[in-house]
């Protein structure tokens, strides 16, 4: 799974008024909701029947992996 800093700096890459979740976010903030966000869904995370692991995943492996459950 991806750590907050490396997510900050993708989500920074992108427009930050289009995602709800971080519009009006201080950059400097950022890691910091993320890294809330993320505590607070971590007990879904962890329900679920596939993880995947990776930066660039081909997209075969992941339809192996969701098919395989």
């Amino acid at each position: 799974m991806f750590r907050p800093p490396e997510i900050a700096n993708r989500i920074l890459k992108t427009a930050l008024e289009e995602r709800p979740l971080f519009a009006g976010v201080h950059p400097e903030e950022l890691k910091d909701q993320i890294e809330f966000l993320r505590s607070q869904r971590i007990p879904f995370y962890r329900q679920a029947h596939v993880s995947l692991s990776g930066e660039e995943i081909p997209l075969d492996e992941i339809v192996k992996a969701v098919n395989k459950n």
